[in-house]
């Protein structure tokens, strides 16, 4: 890596754990001429050793000021409104006593920076506004007294002086940010591929095609990479099954509504993951206050009716199984839960599946949804190229993450395939800081409690994401 010499700086300078430090560049508004630190209302400086007190630095938005209050150099920082000075949230960045060096707005009025030279905590701390929590936390080892955002959430320009080099610090850990997002994980479970299995309208993703454009969009705006949506599920739909049990064909809809999720995800720039069948296929339950649904046990313990739906659903993959809006397939939503069938039978399934992939579609990468870590080695002979685990805990209780070091798996990633959103930011940090791959949300469809769903909480996932 290579650094200019107008702008070079001692890398130690600047310590992010798990970011990556690039060579400084401006932001792409700001004039080549026009120094990052001038003429700058959103940004408090401290050239003569702290930021004066009384000074306030302006969202660019407009909307919001920020300040240090009183007592004074105890880290409080107050968040007010420009419209009528009404206090919307009050930060504790520091537990000790202090000086400020810095404020920083990000470019979308979102993220407040604050730095400090030692303390506790030292560094620079990044709060996600007006809720005033924390997203990032920052250490640092130069005495930096100018700090500014980049254009984008995930550059932070810092000098030791005015005139002095210019340190870029780049806060994104991209593979990271590509792994996640959320599960949608249906807009009606089982038969958003397929027909409606009561004879109903029909009710599929190519009858929901704005819906899921508008979904989409509002995602990427929120920087989601990935989204987990269930296929087949228990097979109440998708296949057609003669008066013997035995599958016949796909149904007339299935290559529409797929189609359909595609070109949403393609228009949208995010990822799939698929996941082709659920442990509902095989969990006992016949009906739903009276409505039929799947359960296809055979399918899974007859070796005959089991080549027989391998047979109807190859056609499916071999048009969509390497499309690149497919980040990889979910063989098996939670196959640990399936109690009824032998774990022989389920096993030889799996394998049968993950076969059928590599024999007409190579390249395409594998996945299974596993109930929970402890279950991830069972899978060790599919030779996934993804491997997921499932992840739930309450606000109040969230299991320690056992750093994926410590995970006896090949070197493949690993992510939270689903987690609970209602504690997003903390997921978030523990998933990133245990150094696995990235983590999905349940979910954004699936909640009786909206305040409780992943919709929720887009502008706190949007505020980690990006910085990290």
């Amino acid at each position: 890596m290579k650094i200019s010499k107008k702008y070079a700086v001692s890398l130690s300078g600047l310590l992010l754990t798990g970011c990556a430090i690039g060579p400084p560049s401006f932001p792409p508004s700001l004039p080549e001429r026009l120094h990052p630190f001038s003429e700058r209302r959103d940004a408090l400086f401290s050239p003569g050793g702290s930021v004066p007190a009384g000074q306030s630095a302006f969202s660019p938005d407009g909307q919001f000021y920020a300040k240090e209050v009183e007592p004074i150099n105890e880290g409080n920082i107050g968040v007010f409104s420009t419209a009528d000075n009404h206090l919307v949230a009050q930060i504790k960045a520091q537990k000790g006593t202090n000086d400020l060096k810095g404020l920083a707005w990000s470019s979308d009025s979102v993220l407040l920076a604050v730095m400090y030279h030692g303390g506790d905590p030292d560094g620079i701390s990044i709060y996600h506004l007006p809720s005033g929590q924390l997203v990032r936390q920052i250490p640092i080892d130069a005495y930096y007294h100018f700090m500014v955002f980049g254009q984008e959430n995930h550059l932070l320009h810092l000098a030791v002086t005015i005139d002095g080099p210019v340190q870029t610090a780049y806060l994104r850990r991209d593979t990271f940010v590509s792994y996640s997002g959320v599960n949608l994980p249906w807009i009606n479970y089982g038969w958003d591929v397929g027909r409606n299995p009561w004879g109903g309208k029909h009710g599929g993703f190519s009858s929901h095609r704005e819906q899921l454009l508008r979904e989409f969009s509002l995602l990427a705006q929120h920087q989601v990479g990935v989204i987990r949506v269930f296929i087949f599920c228990d097979l109440r739909s998708s296949i057609i099954f003669d008066s013997q049990g035995e599958p016949v064909s796909l149904d007339k809809y299935v290559f529409n509504d797929f189609q359909a999720l595609l070109e949403s995800a393609s228009l949208t720039g995010l990822k799939l993951i698929p996941v082709i069948f659920d442990y509902t296929l095989a969990d006992g339950v016949e009906n739903e206050k009276g409505i039929a649904v799947g359960e296809h046990r055979a399918c899974i313990e007859d070796p005959k009716k089991r080549e027989k739906l391998l047979r109807v659903i190859t056609p499916f993959f071999r048009k969509f199984a390497q499309h690149p809006a497919v980040l990889a397939w979910d063989i098996f939503n939670e196959p640990e839960n399936v109690l009824l069938t032998r774990k022989e039978d389920i096993d030889r399934f799996l394998q049968d599946i993950a076969g059928l992939f590599r024999e007409i579609c190579p390249k395409a990468r594998l996945t299974i949804g596993a109930r929970d870590r402890e279950s991830l080695t069972r899978w060790r002979q599919l030779n996934l190229d993804l491997y997921q685990f499932h992840h739930f805990s309450s606000p109040e209780s969230l299991p320690a993450l056992v750093p994926r070091k410590e995970v006896l798996l090949p070197a493949k990633p690993i992510i939270l395939g689903e987690c609970p959103p209602s504690t997003v930011l903390t997921q978030l940090e523990a998933t990133w800081q245990a150094n696995y791959a990235g983590c999905l949300f349940w979910s954004l469809n699936d909640v009786l409690n909206e305040q409780e769903s992943f919709r929720s909480q887009l502008s706190l996932y949007r505020a980690w994401v990006s910085v990290h």
